[in-house]
């Protein structure tokens, strides 16, 4: 069983992961980083999170292959992953993400809350239209 209010943010870019964060724990949610996929991946199977968010690009072990290997452990957690190079919205898409946001959308932070909080309402999923927000 997942924790609800438990998210996962793995990014290799220490001020990026920061502010993911702050503005995660600001509305309230319990946050474990990890600077690198493998790292991610561990953190996954310990605290059984309700969200996890990645970057693509990272050492030791990608985004795309974290996301890969997190459906593979725990198929029905939601996966948001960003990325700065939007080309890797379709790679990310195929990978099993449910959601792709380019990081340099003016949009982004709403995304990420927004779905964030969708988790915490009992009974609704996150809609596949918010793919397409982050584009």
């Amino acid at each position: 069983m997942s924790d609800v209010s438990c998210v996962v943010v793995a990014d290799d870019d220490p001020r990026f992961r920061a502010f993911l964060v702050s503005a995660l724990r600001g509305i309230g949610f319990d946050v474990v980083e990890a600077s690198d996929g493998l790292e991610a991946l561990e953190r996954i199977r310990a605290v059984s999170p309700s969200l996890l968010l990645t970057d693509v690009e990272m050492p030791r072990l990608d985004g795309l292959r974290l996301t890969r290997a997190a459906r593979a452990t725990r198929p029905a957690l939601p996966v948001i992953v960003l990325s700065a190079d939007s080309a890797n919205e379709e790679a990310a898409l195929a990978a099993g993400a449910d959601v792709f946001v380019w990081k340099l959308s003016t949009e982004m932070l709403k995304v990420v809350r927004g779905l964030a909080l969708a988790l915490r309402q009992p009974g609704e999923a996150v809609a596949p239209s918010a793919r397409a927000a982050g584009s």
